[in-house]
């Protein structure tokens, strides 16, 4: 399996600060879309040199899809931390983003393994004063789409 990374926040993608790493982008939309090409880049050699199905994990694509569709902040707000993934300015998530990548995970496993399991029905609410019942409902849905395009 190969873990999809996300875009860096909207200002580090476009005003990248790493002296080592000077690339910047128009937007982290265009950053994650050429993140994805890399993953499926990475996971078509991976089939090419060993004959081996990689499968990606959509951790990335689900971050991505919550700012693009969902309307979650693009960048970390300490004001409004309930409308961001984000933990800093760069590219940690925070609680729900962690949340949401875990969900992918599951979801992933579970439909490799042929295994029914739909995170939208859990009731596990991790014990986290800033993640609530609906905050995991709304995560477990997007991550339900991502990984199963409904």
């Amino acid at each position: 399996l190969i873990h999809q990374t996300w875009a860096f926040n909207g200002d580090m993608a476009v005003n990248n600060a790493y002296d080592n790493y000077p690339v910047n982008y128009a937007s982290n939309t265009e950053m994650f879309k050429k993140v994805e090409e890399a993953y499926n880049l990475a996971a078509a050699k991976i089939k090419e040199v060993k004959g081996v199905n990689t499968p990606i994990i959509p951790a990335g694509k689900a971050i991505q899809v919550a700012q693009d569709k969902y309307g979650y902040s693009r960048k970390a707000d300490k004001n409004n931390a309930a409308n961001t993934l984000y933990m800093d300015e760069i590219s940690h998530l925070n609680d729900r983003g962690s949340y949401l990548a875990a969900c992918v995970w599951a979801e992933t496993l579970a439909k490799i393994s042929g295994t029914t399991i739909n995170t939208s029905t859990a009731t596990f609410v991790p014990n986290i004063d800033s993640i609530t019942k609906e905050d995991c409902q709304g995560l477990q849905y997007i991550a339900r789409e991502v990984v199963h395009g409904k």
